[in-house]
């Protein structure tokens, strides 16, 4: 569950959530208190990253993730700027999700922001990523289109995983 931005839910919802069976709760770096790595120790966490975090502050985040709790489990790559949502994926993008996956500690999971096709997942095939987060830019909003690529993915995933 990525749970709000700056404004995040209450003690109460928290526990609500973790009574419900939540085990992930992802947010950004940026908006993320500390006292949910004390707090709510119930929950693996995911951080989450955005396109203007400088590198000098990637190294130190991924240090501290590094050097702190294990329940962070994965960085979430949410690099992509707001005006290249849904454009298809660049050798550029390949770059920066491997030079995050090579300078983080935990799995780089992707979102994808861009439109990231199943061709597309040997270029995405390399040591550090944790997995693909699919989202509406690639799933489209109708339960089938959900079903179909969900599908598509899974099976194109399950190819790559036999080679």
């Amino acid at each position: 569950v990525m749970p709000g931005a700056e404004e995040l839910p209450s003690p109460e919802d928290f526990a609500d959530m973790a009574a419900s069976g939540v085990r992930f709760i992802d947010l950004f770096a940026h908006h993320w208190p500390l006292h949910l790595l004390e707090r709510w120790s119930v929950f693996e966490l995911i951080v989450a990253i955005n396109h203007v975090l400088p590198e000098r502050e990637l190294f130190h985040l991924t240090s501290l993730i590094r050097e702190g709790s294990n329940r962070i489990s994965m960085l979430e790559a949410s690099v992509i700027s707001q005006e290249d949502y849904g454009k298809p994926l660049t050798f550029g993008d390949i770059a920066t999700y491997r030079a995050l996956a090579d300078a983080s500690q935990v799995p780089l999971l992707i979102p994808t922001q861009k439109l990231i096709q199943t061709e597309d997942l040997h270029m995405l095939d390399f040591e550090g990523i944790g997995g693909i987060m699919l989202g509406v830019i690639v799933t489209g909003r109708s339960p089938g289109s959900i079903e179909k690529v969900t599908r598509d993915f899974r099976l194109a995933i399950e190819d790559i995983i036999k080679d």
